[in-house]
Protein backbone atom coordinates (compact mmCIF):
# COMPACT_ATOMS: atom_id res chain seq x y z
CA UNK A 1 0.00 0.00 0.00
CA UNK A 2 2.80 2.76 0.89
CA UNK A 3 4.98 1.99 -2.50
CA UNK A 4 1.09 2.22 -4.46
CA UNK A 5 0.77 5.64 -2.00
CA UNK A 6 4.27 6.38 -3.33
CA UNK A 7 4.06 6.05 -6.77
CA UNK A 8 0.32 7.74 -7.16
CA UNK A 9 1.43 10.21 -5.21
CA UNK A 10 4.71 10.63 -7.69
CA UNK A 11 2.52 10.45 -10.58
CA UNK A 12 -0.05 12.98 -9.24
CA UNK A 13 2.95 15.69 -9.26
CA UNK A 14 4.26 14.73 -12.28
CA UNK A 15 0.54 15.52 -13.63
CA UNK A 16 -0.13 18.58 -12.19
CA UNK A 17 3.50 19.86 -13.19
CA UNK A 18 3.26 18.82 -16.53
CA UNK A 19 -0.42 20.46 -16.87
CA UNK A 20 0.96 24.01 -15.45
CA UNK A 21 3.43 23.56 -17.94
CA UNK A 22 0.99 22.79 -20.74
CA UNK A 23 -1.87 25.47 -19.26
CA UNK A 24 1.54 27.99 -19.33
CA UNK A 25 2.35 26.95 -22.78
CA UNK A 26 -1.38 27.57 -23.87
CA UNK A 27 -1.67 30.86 -21.78
CA UNK A 28 1.79 32.35 -23.52
CA UNK A 29 0.56 31.13 -27.31
CA UNK A 30 -2.48 32.85 -26.74
CA UNK A 31 -0.90 36.17 -25.71
CA UNK A 32 0.86 35.87 -28.90
CA UNK A 33 -1.91 35.63 -30.72
CA UNK A 34 -3.77 37.87 -29.22
CA UNK A 35 -0.74 40.66 -29.13
CA UNK A 36 0.08 40.30 -32.78
CA UNK A 37 -3.69 39.73 -33.78
CA UNK A 38 -4.95 43.26 -32.07
CA UNK A 39 -1.95 45.23 -33.33
CA UNK A 40 -2.61 44.00 -36.45
CA UNK A 41 -6.27 45.12 -36.31
CA UNK A 42 -5.66 48.44 -35.34
CA UNK A 43 -3.01 49.09 -37.64
CA UNK A 44 -5.18 47.40 -40.57
CA UNK A 45 -8.27 49.90 -39.45
CA UNK A 46 -6.06 52.91 -39.28
CA UNK A 47 -5.12 52.14 -43.18
CA UNK A 48 -9.10 51.44 -43.86
CA UNK A 49 -9.14 55.50 -42.31
CA UNK A 50 -6.61 56.47 -44.63
CA UNK A 51 -7.64 55.33 -47.22
CA UNK A 52 -10.77 57.18 -46.68
CA UNK A 53 -8.91 60.18 -46.10
CA UNK A 54 -7.09 59.80 -49.25
CA UNK A 55 -10.22 59.41 -51.54
CA UNK A 56 -12.79 62.00 -49.51
CA UNK A 57 -10.44 64.81 -48.50
CA UNK A 58 -6.95 64.93 -50.28
CA UNK A 59 -8.07 63.44 -54.23
CA UNK A 60 -11.92 65.10 -54.05
CA UNK A 61 -10.67 68.40 -52.70
CA UNK A 62 -7.75 68.56 -55.49
CA UNK A 63 -10.87 67.24 -58.22
CA UNK A 64 -13.07 69.89 -56.85
CA UNK A 65 -10.22 72.65 -56.87
CA UNK A 66 -9.41 71.53 -60.65
CA UNK A 67 -11.97 71.77 -61.90
CA UNK A 68 -12.75 75.59 -60.80
CA UNK A 69 -9.32 76.88 -61.98
CA UNK A 70 -9.90 75.26 -65.06
CA UNK A 71 -13.29 77.01 -65.46
CA UNK A 72 -11.59 80.33 -64.12
CA UNK A 73 -8.96 79.38 -66.81
CA UNK A 74 -10.90 79.28 -69.96
CA UNK A 75 -12.46 82.22 -68.95
CA UNK A 76 -9.02 84.23 -68.42
CA UNK A 77 -8.56 83.00 -71.99
CA UNK A 78 -11.20 84.12 -73.59
CA UNK A 79 -10.24 88.15 -72.21
CA UNK A 80 -7.16 87.77 -73.64
CA UNK A 81 -8.13 86.64 -76.65
CA UNK A 82 -10.76 89.59 -76.70
CA UNK A 83 -7.91 91.60 -75.81
CA UNK A 84 -5.97 90.91 -78.05
CA UNK A 85 -8.23 91.38 -81.46
CA UNK A 86 -9.29 94.56 -79.46
CA UNK A 87 -5.65 95.78 -79.68
CA UNK A 88 -5.15 94.65 -83.05
CA UNK A 89 -7.71 96.59 -84.66
CA UNK A 90 -6.93 99.78 -82.37
CA UNK A 91 -3.47 99.52 -83.98
CA UNK A 92 -5.00 98.65 -87.39
CA UNK A 93 -7.14 101.40 -86.83
CA UNK A 94 -4.52 103.93 -86.10
CA UNK A 95 -2.14 103.21 -89.12
CA UNK A 96 -5.51 103.94 -91.61
CA UNK A 97 -5.79 107.09 -89.68
CA UNK A 98 -2.01 108.28 -90.75
CA UNK A 99 -3.22 106.81 -94.43
CA UNK A 100 -6.22 109.66 -95.57
CA UNK A 101 -5.04 112.10 -93.32
CA UNK A 102 -3.52 114.47 -95.70
CA UNK A 103 -2.74 118.43 -95.73
CA UNK A 104 -5.97 120.06 -97.64
CA UNK A 105 -5.50 122.63 -100.42
CA UNK A 106 -9.29 123.78 -99.95
CA UNK A 107 -11.22 124.28 -97.08
CA UNK A 108 -14.12 121.63 -97.39
CA UNK A 109 -11.35 118.86 -98.21
CA UNK A 110 -11.34 119.13 -94.05
CA UNK A 111 -14.39 117.87 -93.96
CA UNK A 112 -14.02 114.18 -95.29
CA UNK A 113 -10.43 113.85 -94.76
CA UNK A 114 -9.88 115.56 -91.25
CA UNK A 115 -13.64 113.80 -90.75
CA UNK A 116 -12.43 110.40 -91.77
CA UNK A 117 -9.19 110.36 -89.41
CA UNK A 118 -11.18 111.86 -86.87
CA UNK A 119 -13.30 108.77 -87.07
CA UNK A 120 -10.57 106.51 -86.51
CA UNK A 121 -8.67 108.06 -84.23
CA UNK A 122 -12.10 107.61 -82.23
CA UNK A 123 -12.06 104.02 -83.00
CA UNK A 124 -8.58 103.26 -82.28
CA UNK A 125 -9.63 105.17 -79.04
CA UNK A 126 -13.01 102.94 -78.29
CA UNK A 127 -10.78 99.73 -79.35
CA UNK A 128 -7.86 100.74 -76.84
CA UNK A 129 -10.69 101.21 -74.32
CA UNK A 130 -11.92 98.01 -74.89
CA UNK A 131 -8.52 96.13 -74.94
CA UNK A 132 -8.08 98.03 -71.41
CA UNK A 133 -11.23 96.36 -69.98
CA UNK A 134 -10.62 92.87 -71.53
CA UNK A 135 -7.08 92.74 -69.93
CA UNK A 136 -8.34 94.45 -66.54
CA UNK A 137 -11.17 91.66 -66.62
CA UNK A 138 -8.50 88.82 -67.05
CA UNK A 139 -6.24 90.38 -64.48
CA UNK A 140 -9.12 89.78 -62.08
CA UNK A 141 -9.82 86.50 -63.40
CA UNK A 142 -5.92 85.76 -62.94
CA UNK A 143 -6.34 87.05 -59.13
CA UNK A 144 -8.98 84.91 -58.72
CA UNK A 145 -7.20 82.19 -59.89
CA UNK A 146 -4.20 82.93 -57.51
CA UNK A 147 -6.37 83.21 -54.33
CA UNK A 148 -8.01 79.53 -55.70
CA UNK A 149 -4.21 78.12 -55.88
CA UNK A 150 -3.30 79.66 -52.57
CA UNK A 151 -6.11 78.15 -50.35
CA UNK A 152 -5.74 74.47 -52.03
CA UNK A 153 -2.54 74.35 -52.05
CA UNK A 154 -2.90 75.48 -48.07
CA UNK A 155 -5.60 73.27 -47.38
CA UNK A 156 -4.13 70.37 -49.33
CA UNK A 157 -0.64 70.34 -47.41
CA UNK A 158 -2.74 70.83 -44.01
CA UNK A 159 -4.75 67.63 -45.46
CA UNK A 160 -1.67 65.62 -45.85
CA UNK A 161 -0.31 66.47 -42.29
CA UNK A 162 -3.35 65.66 -40.65
CA UNK A 163 -2.94 62.17 -42.53
CA UNK A 164 0.69 61.62 -41.43
CA UNK A 165 -0.44 62.54 -37.74
CA UNK A 166 -3.67 60.61 -37.74
CA UNK A 167 -1.23 57.60 -38.75
CA UNK A 168 1.51 58.15 -36.29
CA UNK A 169 -1.54 58.10 -33.49
CA UNK A 170 -2.56 55.07 -34.34
CA UNK A 171 0.43 53.49 -34.85
CA UNK A 172 1.28 54.09 -31.46
CA UNK A 173 -2.29 52.68 -30.47
CA UNK A 174 -2.17 49.81 -32.44
CA UNK A 175 1.74 49.16 -30.52
CA UNK A 176 0.20 49.76 -27.10
CA UNK A 177 -3.15 47.59 -27.99
CA UNK A 178 -1.07 44.83 -29.28
CA UNK A 179 1.24 45.03 -26.13
CA UNK A 180 -1.79 45.24 -23.55
CA UNK A 181 -3.44 42.21 -25.59
CA UNK A 182 -0.09 40.22 -24.76
CA UNK A 183 -0.16 40.82 -21.13
CA UNK A 184 -3.57 40.73 -20.73
CA UNK A 185 -4.09 37.11 -21.92
CA UNK A 186 -0.59 35.68 -20.22
CA UNK A 187 -2.78 34.34 -17.82
CA UNK A 188 -0.51 36.03 -15.03
CA UNK A 189 -3.68 37.08 -13.09
CA UNK A 190 -4.46 33.80 -12.26
CA UNK A 191 -1.27 33.54 -10.00
CA UNK A 192 -1.95 36.37 -8.19
CA UNK A 193 -3.88 36.99 -4.73
CA UNK A 194 -6.79 38.94 -4.82
CA UNK A 195 -4.87 42.34 -3.96
CA UNK A 196 -2.20 41.53 -6.33
CA UNK A 197 -4.91 41.03 -9.22
CA UNK A 198 -6.35 44.72 -7.96
CA UNK A 199 -2.78 46.30 -8.71
CA UNK A 200 -2.59 44.19 -11.89
CA UNK A 201 -5.66 45.11 -13.32
CA UNK A 202 -5.25 49.39 -12.20
CA UNK A 203 -2.00 49.05 -14.09
CA UNK A 204 -3.49 47.42 -17.11
CA UNK A 205 -6.67 49.71 -16.88
CA UNK A 206 -3.80 52.86 -16.45
CA UNK A 207 -1.10 53.12 -19.10
CA UNK A 208 0.07 49.42 -18.90
CA UNK A 209 2.36 48.08 -20.92
CA UNK A 210 3.88 50.81 -23.56
CA UNK A 211 7.47 49.46 -24.86
CA UNK A 212 8.82 46.01 -25.27
CA UNK A 213 10.17 44.76 -21.85
CA UNK A 214 9.91 42.06 -18.95
CA UNK A 215 7.50 42.93 -16.50
CA UNK A 216 7.98 40.88 -13.03
CA UNK A 217 5.13 40.09 -10.64
CA UNK A 218 4.73 38.20 -7.21
CA UNK A 219 2.65 35.46 -6.78
CA UNK A 220 0.54 34.81 -3.27
CA UNK A 221 3.66 32.79 -1.86
CA UNK A 222 6.35 35.78 -2.90
CA UNK A 223 7.83 33.80 -5.80
CA UNK A 224 8.62 36.19 -8.49
CA UNK A 225 7.05 35.83 -12.34
CA UNK A 226 8.01 37.35 -15.22
CA UNK A 227 6.55 37.88 -18.65
CA UNK A 228 7.90 39.39 -21.71
CA UNK A 229 6.58 40.44 -24.65
CA UNK A 230 7.89 42.24 -27.72
CA UNK A 231 6.14 43.28 -31.49
CA UNK A 232 7.74 44.10 -33.88
CA UNK A 233 4.96 46.39 -36.37
CA UNK A 234 6.43 47.69 -38.93
CA UNK A 235 5.62 51.50 -39.28
CA UNK A 236 5.04 53.61 -42.74
CA UNK A 237 8.91 54.69 -43.53
CA UNK A 238 7.71 57.02 -46.58
CA UNK A 239 4.43 58.11 -48.58
CA UNK A 240 4.57 57.91 -52.30
CA UNK A 241 3.02 61.31 -53.78
CA UNK A 242 1.10 62.24 -56.98
CA UNK A 243 1.30 65.93 -57.42
CA UNK A 244 0.87 68.60 -60.03
CA UNK A 245 3.57 68.59 -63.25
CA UNK A 246 4.32 72.38 -61.38
CA UNK A 247 5.46 72.93 -58.16
CA UNK A 248 3.12 75.70 -55.75
CA UNK A 249 5.75 78.12 -56.27
CA UNK A 250 6.42 77.74 -59.92
CA UNK A 251 2.36 77.91 -60.55
CA UNK A 252 2.38 81.02 -57.95
CA UNK A 253 5.07 82.52 -59.76
CA UNK A 254 3.57 82.56 -62.57
CA UNK A 255 0.36 84.11 -61.41
CA UNK A 256 1.99 86.78 -59.97
CA UNK A 257 4.09 87.75 -62.59
CA UNK A 258 0.97 87.84 -64.80
CA UNK A 259 -1.27 89.83 -62.54
CA UNK A 260 1.25 92.79 -62.65
CA UNK A 261 2.09 92.44 -66.26
CA UNK A 262 -1.66 92.53 -66.50
CA UNK A 263 -2.11 95.52 -64.72
CA UNK A 264 0.47 97.48 -66.55
CA UNK A 265 -0.43 96.95 -70.11
CA UNK A 266 -4.14 97.61 -69.12
CA UNK A 267 -2.67 101.17 -67.71
CA UNK A 268 -0.93 101.43 -70.91
CA UNK A 269 -4.18 100.88 -73.41
CA UNK A 270 -5.98 102.86 -71.35
CA UNK A 271 -3.70 106.05 -71.20
CA UNK A 272 -3.35 105.71 -75.31
CA UNK A 273 -7.20 105.56 -75.56
CA UNK A 274 -7.03 108.41 -74.13
CA UNK A 275 -4.48 109.93 -76.43
CA UNK A 276 -6.34 109.15 -79.06
CA UNK A 277 -9.62 110.50 -78.11
CA UNK A 278 -8.15 113.67 -77.49
CA UNK A 279 -6.94 114.18 -81.08
CA UNK A 280 -10.34 112.95 -82.23
CA UNK A 281 -11.87 115.88 -80.21
CA UNK A 282 -9.41 118.37 -81.13
CA UNK A 283 -10.56 118.13 -84.74
CA UNK A 284 -14.10 119.25 -83.57
CA UNK A 285 -11.69 123.09 -83.13
CA UNK A 286 -10.84 122.68 -86.90
CA UNK A 287 -13.71 121.59 -88.12
CA UNK A 288 -15.56 124.42 -86.53
CA UNK A 289 -13.94 126.87 -88.41
CA UNK A 290 -14.39 125.15 -91.45
CA UNK A 291 -17.59 125.34 -91.28
CA UNK A 292 -17.25 128.53 -90.52
CA UNK A 293 -15.62 129.03 -93.54
CA UNK A 294 -18.47 127.43 -95.01
CA UNK A 295 -20.79 130.72 -93.81
CA UNK A 296 -18.40 133.32 -95.16
CA UNK A 297 -18.47 131.33 -98.84
CA UNK A 298 -22.24 131.45 -98.73
CA UNK A 299 -22.20 134.74 -97.99
CA UNK A 300 -19.51 135.51 -101.05
CA UNK A 301 -22.22 133.72 -103.38
CA UNK A 302 -25.19 135.92 -102.58
CA UNK A 303 -25.85 138.92 -104.72
CA UNK A 304 -25.05 142.12 -103.17
CA UNK A 305 -23.01 145.04 -103.24
CA UNK A 306 -19.72 145.38 -104.91
CA UNK A 307 -17.95 146.47 -101.57
CA UNK A 308 -19.69 143.90 -99.22
CA UNK A 309 -18.90 140.80 -101.26
CA UNK A 310 -15.23 141.96 -101.23
CA UNK A 311 -14.69 142.28 -98.19
CA UNK A 312 -16.57 139.04 -97.43
CA UNK A 313 -14.61 137.30 -100.07
CA UNK A 314 -11.37 138.56 -98.45
CA UNK A 315 -12.59 137.69 -95.21
CA UNK A 316 -13.39 134.36 -96.66
CA UNK A 317 -10.02 133.67 -98.11
CA UNK A 318 -8.70 135.08 -94.47
CA UNK A 319 -10.67 132.91 -92.55
CA UNK A 320 -9.88 129.54 -95.00
CA UNK A 321 -6.24 130.27 -94.97
CA UNK A 322 -6.58 130.39 -90.99
CA UNK A 323 -8.42 126.97 -90.91
CA UNK A 324 -5.74 125.48 -93.04
CA UNK A 325 -3.04 126.03 -90.83
CA UNK A 326 -4.78 125.11 -87.74
CA UNK A 327 -5.74 122.02 -89.25
CA UNK A 328 -1.99 121.53 -90.31
CA UNK A 329 0.11 122.89 -87.96
CA UNK A 330 -2.06 121.39 -84.77
CA UNK A 331 -4.37 119.11 -85.77
CA UNK A 332 -2.48 116.99 -88.52
CA UNK A 333 0.91 117.58 -86.45
CA UNK A 334 -0.29 115.69 -83.42
CA UNK A 335 -2.47 113.39 -85.00
CA UNK A 336 0.38 112.12 -86.52
CA UNK A 337 2.06 111.63 -83.54
CA UNK A 338 -0.79 110.34 -81.55
CA UNK A 339 -1.54 107.67 -83.98
CA UNK A 340 2.27 106.32 -84.83
CA UNK A 341 2.65 106.17 -80.80
CA UNK A 342 -0.87 104.66 -80.98
CA UNK A 343 -0.12 102.04 -83.33
CA UNK A 344 2.97 100.96 -81.97
CA UNK A 345 1.18 100.82 -78.40
CA UNK A 346 -1.26 98.74 -79.47
CA UNK A 347 0.57 96.85 -81.82
CA UNK A 348 2.73 96.09 -78.92
CA UNK A 349 0.58 95.50 -76.58
CA UNK A 350 -1.06 92.86 -78.44
CA UNK A 351 2.38 91.00 -78.73
CA UNK A 352 2.85 91.30 -74.78
CA UNK A 353 -0.87 89.64 -74.30
CA UNK A 354 0.24 87.06 -76.96
CA UNK A 355 2.90 86.46 -73.68
CA UNK A 356 0.58 86.84 -71.12
CA UNK A 357 -1.67 83.90 -72.93
CA UNK A 358 1.52 81.60 -72.89
CA UNK A 359 2.52 82.06 -69.43
CA UNK A 360 -1.49 81.71 -68.53
CA UNK A 361 -1.18 78.26 -70.27
CA UNK A 362 1.99 76.73 -68.69
CA UNK A 363 0.02 78.26 -65.11
CA UNK A 364 -2.72 75.54 -66.16
CA UNK A 365 -0.73 72.64 -67.72
CA UNK A 366 1.32 73.28 -64.55
CA UNK A 367 -1.86 72.68 -62.40
CA UNK A 368 -2.38 69.02 -64.39
CA UNK A 369 -1.84 66.06 -61.92
CA UNK A 370 1.09 64.16 -63.37
CA UNK A 371 0.69 60.32 -62.90
CA UNK A 372 4.55 58.86 -63.50
CA UNK A 373 6.54 61.69 -61.73
CA UNK A 374 5.99 60.18 -57.47
CA UNK A 375 7.62 62.32 -55.17
CA UNK A 376 8.79 60.06 -51.74
CA UNK A 377 7.75 61.94 -49.11
CA UNK A 378 9.62 61.24 -45.34
CA UNK A 379 8.07 64.24 -43.27
CA UNK A 380 5.37 66.92 -43.85
CA UNK A 381 8.08 69.52 -44.83
CA UNK A 382 9.84 68.16 -47.64
CA UNK A 383 6.30 68.42 -49.23
CA UNK A 384 5.63 71.69 -48.30
CA UNK A 385 6.01 73.00 -51.89
CA UNK A 386 4.21 70.36 -53.45
CA UNK A 387 0.34 70.76 -55.03
CA UNK A 388 -0.56 67.62 -53.90
CA UNK A 389 -2.91 65.34 -55.79
CA UNK A 390 -3.22 62.15 -53.83
CA UNK A 391 -1.57 59.69 -51.69
CA UNK A 392 -0.57 57.19 -54.74
CA UNK A 393 1.01 54.57 -51.93
CA UNK A 394 2.63 53.93 -48.49
CA UNK A 395 6.03 52.23 -48.00
CA UNK A 396 6.67 50.33 -45.10
CA UNK A 397 10.00 48.22 -43.78
CA UNK A 398 10.62 44.98 -45.31
CA UNK A 399 12.27 42.02 -43.70
CA UNK A 400 14.23 39.52 -45.43
CA UNK A 401 13.29 36.77 -43.54
CA UNK A 402 10.03 36.84 -44.31
CA UNK A 403 8.65 37.07 -47.36
CA UNK A 404 6.19 40.30 -47.60
CA UNK A 405 6.57 40.44 -43.86
CA UNK A 406 6.33 44.82 -44.57
CA UNK A 407 2.28 43.96 -43.98
CA UNK A 408 2.89 41.81 -41.16
CA UNK A 409 3.58 41.74 -37.11
CA UNK A 410 4.93 40.27 -34.96
CA UNK A 411 4.71 39.17 -31.41
CA UNK A 412 6.63 37.34 -29.20
CA UNK A 413 6.45 36.62 -25.38
CA UNK A 414 8.35 34.67 -22.86
CA UNK A 415 7.08 33.26 -19.44
CA UNK A 416 8.92 32.15 -16.71
CA UNK A 417 7.29 31.00 -13.59
CA UNK A 418 9.85 29.42 -10.88
CA UNK A 419 8.45 28.07 -7.84
CA UNK A 420 7.06 24.72 -5.79
CA UNK A 421 4.49 22.01 -6.93
CA UNK A 422 1.90 23.25 -4.92
CA UNK A 423 3.75 23.91 -2.23
CA UNK A 424 4.79 19.85 -2.31
CA UNK A 425 8.37 19.91 -3.46
CA UNK A 426 10.93 22.40 -5.49
CA UNK A 427 10.40 22.19 -9.02
CA UNK A 428 12.20 23.98 -11.63
CA UNK A 429 9.67 25.19 -14.24
CA UNK A 430 11.06 25.86 -18.21
CA UNK A 431 11.07 29.10 -19.98
CA UNK A 432 8.26 29.57 -21.96
CA UNK A 433 8.82 31.29 -25.46
CA UNK A 434 5.56 31.87 -28.30
CA UNK A 435 5.64 33.82 -31.25
CA UNK A 436 2.89 34.74 -33.77
CA UNK A 437 2.97 36.71 -37.02
CA UNK A 438 -0.15 38.25 -38.28
CA UNK A 439 -0.88 40.13 -41.51
CA UNK A 440 -2.95 43.39 -42.07
CA UNK A 441 -2.82 44.09 -45.90
CA UNK A 442 -4.81 43.51 -48.36
CA UNK A 443 -6.43 47.02 -49.58
CA UNK A 444 -4.68 49.84 -51.49
CA UNK A 445 -4.38 53.80 -50.48
CA UNK A 446 -3.77 54.79 -54.09
CA UNK A 447 -6.54 52.94 -55.76
CA UNK A 448 -8.98 53.97 -52.62
CA UNK A 449 -9.62 49.83 -51.67
CA UNK A 450 -9.67 50.30 -48.13
CA UNK A 451 -9.93 46.27 -47.68
CA UNK A 452 -6.48 45.65 -44.89
CA UNK A 453 -8.09 42.65 -42.96
CA UNK A 454 -5.66 41.35 -40.06
CA UNK A 455 -5.52 37.68 -39.54
CA UNK A 456 -3.01 35.16 -38.20
CA UNK A 457 -0.47 33.87 -40.70
CA UNK A 458 1.53 32.04 -38.32
CA UNK A 459 1.85 30.77 -35.02
CA UNK A 460 4.54 29.02 -33.30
Amino acid sequence: MLVVLVILLVAAIATINIGRVSLDKTCSANAADAGSLAAASVWASAFNVLTEINKDQIKTWFDLNYYTYGQLYFEADSYINEGINYALAASAAAVASLAVASVPFLCYEIWYEGLAAAALDGTAAYLCFEASQSVAAFSITIQFMQSLTDSFYEQQWENYCDAREYMEDAYTNAYETGLNYAFSNSCISSKLSDAQNDAFSAWMDGKGPSTDGTYSWEDKLSQPHTVTATLDLPDITSYELQHTESSYSQISGLLDGLISRAQTISGVLNSTGVSLGATAALFLVTFGMSVTTYIFWCCCDIPCAYCVCCACCAAYVAWCGATIAVYQGVYLDQSYIVSVLAAFIAFVGAMSLYSLKSDNDAAFAGWAPDPDNIYSSTSCADAEDLMIVQISEVILPNDVNWPASDWTTVCSTTQQHPGTSSGIMPTSYPIINSSSRAKFDGGDVGAFEDTYDPSIVWVN
